[in-house]
Formats: structure tokens, sequence, C-alpha cells
């Protein structure tokens, strides 16, 4: 009883004292930039959550096992000691090193050129014939058997589209899924500097695109995000960078009701309330219940991986990645490689620490990481104000927000992020005739 007292205490009072910590650094937590989102999406998916675990309210998460108090204790100080590293690197940065970033706020954008708007819909038809040749790819596509089978057929070929697919999913993606996401955003933006006809006509062929191509493979997800970033995109013309209170709320309602809508789609749903909770325990428990069973893997079925599931670019070094996230989905749920399923199962960021490098992984990775992400954040801010900057602010803020979803790799080694920061820039520098611009 004084155990679980004292657990909700110091859950229910932390994050007063870290968003005093992030207000003394100067942070404007209504800003539209890439920390705040991070510092949110941390808050919400890596923190929430593990109240109704450590009380068993998920009934979903206690039946596949999460029935451990004391690993969920170690978890809920694991997510409070990374979220405090991540606040506490982004002020020594600030107010230490004195490297503070310009501000998203009050920025008054110029829309594109014609020269901008051409490179901006040839790239945008490039992303088109990449889903096409993906389309090609594939047995079946996952958007339309959710029109006509069950639930373990929309599994299969959601599989079979991503974890499962036979090709170099990673390229098909970084097209479909992220470059042509980003060009709305920039065509987006655009629209609400210029208000004229065709703006609105291009950008709402790219709208449709867009939705076509992130739900083709059944995934809920990517497609609210994508409303969110279009939310982000407005708050930055529109509101001078700052999120309005009621808008935000506006938000997070509908995109809860456009999720409830997905899962009865998509995974077969009928009762509503069901869907509902499904929804709140997909959003608060699902990403942070996955790191109870890297606990519970390492060491103790497997020894500490010191590095093995680090990327492995080109093969240029002696060893084969480890398939962490597969690895723990199939421990847990053998029964998926059986029905055809190739799932994974990632979690927050300093689950990957600790499957790696034990509790000293889990201390030392958030500083690391959080310098990472400030300095991407930094150096974004220095960009002219054009539509390429709002979406490129936006694009990384949705990329980086995913720290508390999935591995500390993803953000240090990822090539599909270097892949694409370098296809921005150079449509940058292409549309503006090889002259690259920063604000001082």
């Amino acid at each position: 009883m004084m155990v679980s007292t004292l657990f909700v205490l110091l859950y229910f009072m932390s994050p007063f004292f870290l968003f005093w910590l992030y207000r003394l650094s100067g942070f404007n937590v209504r800003e539209v930039n890439i920390i705040n989102l991070v510092v949110f999406s941390f808050f919400v998916f890596a923190y929430v959550g593990v109240l109704p675990l450590y009380f068993y309210w998920d009934e979903y998460r206690y039946v596949v096992g999460v029935v451990d108090r004391d690993i969920i204790i170690s978890i809920f100080f694991a997510s409070l000691w990374s979220f405090f590293a991540i606040i506490l690197i982004f002020s020594l940065w600030v107010r230490v090193l004195f490297v503070p970033a310009r501000r998203c706020a009050g920025v008054d954008m110029r829309p594109f050129n014609h020269m901008e708007s051409l490179v901006c819909a040839l790239a945008y038809l490039i992303c088109g014939m990449a889903f096409l040749l993906y389309m090609r790819s594939v047995d079946q596509v996952a958007l339309f058997v959710a029109l006509f089978e069950t639930q373990e057929g929309v599994a299969r070929a959601r599989s079979s589209m991503t974890n499962a697919f036979d090709g170099r999913y990673h390229w098909y993606r970084l097209l479909i899924s992220d470059f042509s996401v980003f060009l709305s955003y920039c065509f987006y933006a655009n629209y609400l500097k210029v208000k004229s006809r065709m703006s609105l006509g291009v950008f709402s062929v790219t709208f449709l695109l867009c939705c076509l191509f992130l739900l083709s493979s059944a995934q809920k997800a990517p497609v609210v995000w994508y409303f969110l970033g279009l939310y982000l995109v407005y708050s930055v013309v529109v509101n001078k960078g700052i999120v309005s209170f009621k808008g935000g709320v506006f938000l997070g309602v509908s995109g809860l009701g456009v999720l409830v809508v997905l899962f009865v789609v998509f995974m077969g749903v009928e009762d509503f309330s069901l869907a509902v909770a499904s929804v709140f325990s997909r959003l608060f428990t699902a990403g942070i219940s996955a790191s109870y069973f890297y606990i519970k893997f390492f060491p103790d079925v497997e020894g500490f991986l010191w590095g093995r599931s680090l990327p492995n670019p080109g093969g240029i070094f002696p060893f084969d990645p480890y398939p962490l996230t597969k690895k723990i989905m199939d421990w847990r749920f053998a029964g998926n490689m059986e029905r055809g399923v190739v799932g994974s199962s990632p979690t927050v960021f300093w689950g990957e620490a600790y499957a790696n490098f034990s509790w000293f992984g889990v201390f030392f990775i958030p500083f690391l990481i959080g310098s990472v992400i400030y300095l991407y954040h930094y150096f974004v801010s220095f960009l002219e104000d054009t539509p390429f900057k709002v979406a490129l602010t936006v694009w990384l803020a949705l990329f980086f927000k995913d720290v508390s979803v999935t591995g500390f790799s993803a953000f240090l080694i990822n090539v599909t992020l270097f892949s694409f920061v370098f296809l921005v820039l150079f449509l940058v520098v292409l549309s503006n005739k090889l002259s690259f611009k920063i604000i001082r």
C-alpha cells in the first residue's frame, strides 16, 4: 500500500517539476517546433500509460502478461529519468552552451515562386509513380482487403505490405509516406499564404493522394499524424507559429474520432465502446507496455546486445543487425508466424538502450538523443522562411516525436532520414537556381 501511494504521488508531482524546468529554459509550450512535439509525445505515449498499467486498468495489457508491478515501477523510473534528461539537455544547449534557436512564432513566410511550385509538382509526380510501382509489387492491398475480409486477412495483407514486404520497402516508404507528405505540407503552407484557386487545387490533389498513400496499407496512425501536421502548418502560417487551445482540443477530439472509425473498418471492431477503449489502449499503453517485455527478455532469455541492434548501412560493419523489435514480437506472440503475420514490437527509445547496454544505456542515451534532436531543431530554425522551412519543421517534429515509441538507433543512424533531408535540401537548391539561403 505504501509503495503504491508513493508511486501515485511521484507520478502526479513529477510532471509539474518537469514543466517548471522546461519553462525555465525559455521554451514556449504553445509554439510549433520540433522540441515541443517531442516533449508532448513523450509525456503522452511514454509516461501517461504507466499508471493504468500499474493498476491493471487496461485489461488487454494485463491479459498479455503485463502483471509484475516491480517491472512496471522500473519502467516508470526509466521513463521519468529519460524525460528529465531530455529536458535537461535541451536546457543546457540554450542556457549553458548558448546555442539558442530562432523562434518560429511571428515568422512572416514568403510564398513559393514559380520555379519552386514547378519543382515541387514534378517531385510529387515522382512520388505518385513510386506508389504505382509499389502497388504492382504487392499481392494484396490491405485497404481493399479491409472492406471485404476478416481482421486476420487484413493483418496478413498489412504485414505483406510492410514488415514482410519482399523488396526495399524503406525506399518506397521514403517517397510514398515521407516525401509526399512533406510536399503536401509545402503546398498547404503556400495556399494559406496566397489563397488562390490554383494553389488550393494543387493542395487538394496532394491531400487526396496522401490519404490514399497512407491508408493503402490499412495502418491507422499515419493518416492521423498527417492531419495533425496540416494543423501545425496552419498554426505556423496563420497563427504565427502558436497553437491555439481551442484548436488543439478540437483536433484531439477529431483525431480520436478518426481513429475509432479506422478501428471499426480495419480491425473489425463492431462494438463502439470497445473501439473507443481500443483507441485509448493503443494511444497510452501500447508503446510503453512493450518495454515490459524488453526488460523480461534481457538478460533472462538472451544476453544484452552491446550494440548489435544498431543499423549496419551497406554492411560496412562486421555484424548483421539484430532484429530487435521482430524478435520481441515473435517471443511475445509465437502464433503470429504460424498465421503468416510478420509483426514488430517497438517501444520508447530507452527500451533499445536497455536491450543493448542494460541500465547504463538508459542513463546515458537520453542525453545523446536530446542533443541530436536539439541540433536538428537549431539548424532548421535558421533556414529561410518559406513553405519549405514550415513543412520541414513540421515533418521533423512528427518524425522525432517517435522517440516515445521507437528505439534510439532510428534517430542516430537512419539512412532514410539522411536521404530525406538530402532530398529536401536538393529540392530547395534546385528550385532556387542552385542557391541556398539561411537567416543570420
